[in-house]
């Protein structure tokens, strides 16, 4: 019997924790999705060629999972640049109501879409035909291989590839592959004198706050709950901002010097602090995990959330309750 050769790369921390929590937590993968409006006559065959070469430029848009008898954690394992599959679909002869019925449900269809992670690389691509000058792009992307500033420079790179007819090599642009950058971070782990930051870090993530009750706020729960035995779950909590209120958060960011994301997660912490009664509260805050300007056109899994320790004062206002953070 013929012993298999593989050559792959190790999973980064990112990808660890989601591949781990896909197996055990819901019955489909995580996704990261996008949808853009395309308005204008639009040329399908360069549209196509853009894709084909944000794919031959960023190895993890190419990239399958192995799992190997007798390993917990795939590889990542690159496979050739072929032809990059663009679903067409025409919607052009239904009315306005039934085109958004049909983006809702194309869009849902692929959210749940299995994740084949040995065979299929984990991208998919829709293209919607609306009218003849509006179009609609679906783009679903495994959370193994994206995040969202993964989305946005993909859809920013199809944009300029898109009006390119020569687009620059991955060598020539200087751009870091994701495999790299994600041994870089093993190694970096594995040093001997990185060992207290480890530990420090583990401290915080064990500190994080247990969870609180929100049934004040209008919420919106996941479609499947967590499998039994599992601790983590998902909630999206929807509030819309009236326009004058935006207007009052930009100017009170300026008075103090802060933006208005600092404003918002500072106002947060408070709400948080007078519904469970108690401090400190510690809660995670999402980075992009591009700190380095060696990583700023590396698409891939790198956001990870950083524990926020914020002790709240009695008197708590958003110009005295600003949460520190550790380094990005």
């Amino acid at each position: 019997m013929q012993s298999q050769q593989i050559e792959g790369f190790r999973l980064s921390p990112q990808q660890a924790t989601v591949w781990q929590r896909q197996q055990v937590e819901f019955a489909h993968p995580y996704r990261v999705q996008g949808a853009v409006s395309i308005v204008g006559k639009l040329n399908v065959a360069a549209l196509k060629r853009a894709l084909q070469a944000v794919v031959e430029r960023h190895e993890i848009f190419r990239t399958v999972f192995q799992l190997l008898p007798g390993m917990t954690l795939p590889l990542q394992v690159i496979q050739a640049a072929e032809s990059v599959l663009l679903d067409e679909h025409d919607l052009t002869d239904f009315s306005e109501s039934e085109q958004i019925g049909e983006v809702e449900r194309h869009f849902e269809q692929l959210k749940r879409q299995p994740f084949d992670s040995k065979d299929q690389p984990p991208l998919a691509v829709h293209l919607l035909a609306l009218a003849p000058d509006r179009h609609m792009l679906l783009i679903s992307l495994s959370a193994l291989i994206a995040d969202s500033t993964t989305l946005s420079q993909l859809v920013s790179q199809l944009s300029q590839l898109y009006a390119e007819r020569e687009p620059n090599t991955p060598e020539e642009m200087g751009i870091m592959q994701y495999a790299d950058v994600a041994e870089w971070q093993n190694e970096l782990l594995e040093q001997a004198d990185n060992a207290p930051g480890r530990a420090y870090w583990q401290r915080q993530k064990t500190a994080v706050s247990a969870g609180l009750d929100l049934g004040g706020l209008k919420k919106s729960q996941a479609e499947e709950p967590p499998a039994s035995g599992g601790d983590f779950g998902v909630d999206l909590i929807s509030i819309a901002i009236a326009p004058g209120l935006v207007d009052q958060i930009q100017s009170l960011g300026y008075k103090l010097g802060h933006a208005p994301a600092e404003i918002l997660l500072a106002s947060w912490q408070i709400l948080l602090w007078r519904m469970a009664g108690r401090q400190p509260l510690t809660r995670s805050v999402a980075s992009d995990g591009r700190r380095y300007d060696e990583l700023a056109e590396t698409l891939g899994l790198l956001s990870k959330y950083l524990p926020i320790i914020g002790p709240v004062s009695k008197s708590a206002s958003g110009s005295n309750s600003g949460p520190n953070s550790g380094s990005q």
